[in-house]
This record gives structure tokens, sequence and C-alpha cells, in this order.
């Protein structure tokens, strides 16, 4: 199924939704429709796995995280977080997903709940542990989650996906410095 899966970003990331062909996915991996329809259901779902996929890899190893460094672990998580989604997949990604909005919407919706708002739960989450630790305190944890996140991705985002901008490694690490710093400004570390 993985074999598919791949194949079948390959496909849709280079000809977009429309231009994806099944019969391409197959000769990638053999088969026939027939596997990719007992599956998948069709093109339209194996678009919706294809894209639940991407958005679940950013963030991977939240629950590893240390409470103990509030600073070191935040600028772990948020250069973790920004180089995956300026990079050039989760760019191609959101193009795809936003191309294809107007016609089946539901796509898009499936992606922001598995992508930027599953990015927004885990740093909740991992918020939620550091107030519990006693390492920060935070009243709201989701506007807390959702600053910092605005203020980490920003206009480096959008550059990618508009001018296909890729920030190098002194970019990343500048500017989660500056998110982390100004974030814990606002809620400054306990301990």
């Amino acid at each position: 199924m993985e074999r598919i899966l791949d194949a079948a970003e390959e496909v849709f990331l280079a000809e977009g939704y429309e231009g994806a062909n099944l019969n391409e996915v197959i000769a990638k991996v053999g088969g026939s429709k027939r596997t990719i329809y007992t599956y998948f259901g069709g093109k339209l779902d194996l678009f919706k796995a294809i894209v639940e996929r991407l958005a679940q890899n950013v963030d991977q190893g939240i629950d590893a995280l240390d409470t103990t460094d509030v600073y070191g672990s935040l600028c772990n998580l948020c250069l973790t977080h920004l180089d995956q989604v300026t990079g050039p997949a989760q760019l191609a990604v959101f193009r795809l997903v936003l191309g294809e909005q107007a016609r089946n919407p539901e796509v898009a919706q499936e992606f922001f709940a598995a992508g930027p708002m599953q990015s927004q739960r885990n740093l909740e989450q991992f918020l939620m542990r550091l107030n519990a630790s006693g390492g920060l305190v935070i009243p709201d944890v989701a506007q807390a989650a959702d600053l910092l996140l605005g203020g980490l991705r920003g206009l480096a985002h959008l550059e990618g996906l508009f001018c296909n901008a890729k920030l190098d490694d002194a970019e990343l690490r500048k500017r989660v410095d500056f998110a982390v710093t100004s974030f814990l400004k606002m809620y400054p570390p306990t301990t």
C-alpha cells in the first residue's frame, strides 16, 4: 500500500489532481486499477490518502520533547516544523490542495484538519505538558500555540508557497530563535 501511495504522490505532485491518471500510478507500481479501488476507492480517495499522509508527517517526535529545557525543546520543535512546512514536498501539497479546494472542498478540509490543525493541537499538548511540569504558565494554551505557529511561519511560508523561496539553515535558525525568544518574553519560564 505504501508503494502505491509513494507512486501516487509522485504523479499527483507532478501532474496536479486533474492531470493525474491512475494508469500512471499503476505503471509505476504494477498491479491494476482494481487494486487501487480496493484499497482507496478511486482517484479522489487516493488523493485524500496522500494529502493526509503528507500532512501527518509534520511534527513527528513531539512526544519525546524534554519539558525541563523549555527554550531548547521549543526551538527543536519549531525548527523541525518550519523546515517541514517550508520544504518542497509540503509546499507542493499546499499548492495542490489550494488548487483543488473549489472542486473538492472536503480535500482541503481534511488537509487542514490533518495538517495545520494537527500541528496546532500537537503544540497545545506540548504547552500543556510545560504548564503541568511548571516550566511555563500559559492561561490560554490554544491562543499561545496559534501565536507561536503564526509568528514562526509568517511570511516565510507564504514566500515559499508563492515564490518557491526556501530558507537556508541559518535563516531557519534565526527565525526560530526570534519566534521562541519572543514567545518566551510573553510567557517566561518559571524555572
